[in-house]
């Protein structure tokens, strides 16, 4: 009976764990000098422009900039909870091998 709890236990994790590795993928920032690339279009498009101030200029590309910067966090802070959902997942997947592969009488009894 333990031992069904425990591979149910350890199954569900393994399968919450991949859920969420496989949703983070949309956080990441996959090609960096391309949306590096692409800021750099839109602030030189703000500068080319001649309805708007200097003023107003310089504050859309601080907003350009921060998007940018927030983005990259959040890129890293992805790719880190992933690497950690990764070697989580792991671990799990050893833990079910053996709780596979170990006889029922070594397991303790509760």
């Amino acid at each position: 009976m333990i031992k069904k709890i425990l591979i149910s236990l350890t199954s569900i994790t393994i399968i919450g764990c991949c859920w969420f590795f496989f949703t983070l993928f949309d956080a990441i920032d996959l090609a960096p000098t391309k949306n590096n690339h692409l800021a750099s279009e839109e602030k030189w498009k703000i500068e080319q422009r001649a309805d708007i101030d200097s003023c107003e200029k310089h504050v859309l590309k601080n907003q350009i900039d921060l998007r940018r910067r927030n983005a990259k966090r959040v890129s890293e802070l992805a790719f880190r909870t992933q690497t950690i959902l990764f070697f989580v997942i792991c671990i799990q997947i050893v833990l079910l091998l053996i709780l596979l592969l170990v006889p029922k009488r070594y397991i303790l009894k509760i």
